[in-house]
């Protein structure tokens, strides 16, 4: 029983891994469950989004964020709102997350991996850490 469950543990945290980090990943969440902002952001590329964060959210739209995080709502990954909450909007601050998403992190947000997106360019992955960044609710 113990090496099914672990296989069975393997099997899952392979395939989180893999859809989380497709570079050629153009991952929409499906329409079951989403949050009526990560709706929204989808449907209109980010083009409702204040406009100095406008080009972060296409961006974010356009790569394989959205397989794993919402706008709103925690999925596999935290929601872009508890990211922004916990971490103020500040240079230091985006360095530090471009370097979780870059290298990818673990127990940053319990049990959860963050896969590494070592593809990702510094100026791209800024302009999507900012308009994540502008999330924040508290």
């Amino acid at each position: 029983m113990k090496k099914a469950s672990f296989i069975l543990g393997i099997v899952a945290s392979t395939i989180v891994l893999f859809s989380c980090n497709n570079p050629n990943s153009n991952a929409r969440p499906s329409a079951k469950g989403d949050s009526s902002q990560t709706k929204e952001l989808i449907d209109n590329a980010g083009q409702n989004v204040a406009e100095e964060f406008r080009e972060g959210a296409t961006l974010v739209t356009s790569n394989d964020c959205l397989t794993c995080h919402r706008v709103a709502d925690t999925s596999v990954g935290p929601s872009f709102q508890s990211i922004a909450n916990r971490y103020e909007n500040i240079p230091a601050n985006a360095n530090k997350l471009l370097v979780s998403v870059q290298k990818g992190s673990t127990a940053a947000w319990g049990n959860n991996v963050m896969t590494p997106h070592p593809n990702l360019t510094p100026q791209d992955g800024t302009k999507m850490i900012r308009y994540i960044l502008s999330n924040r609710t508290k």
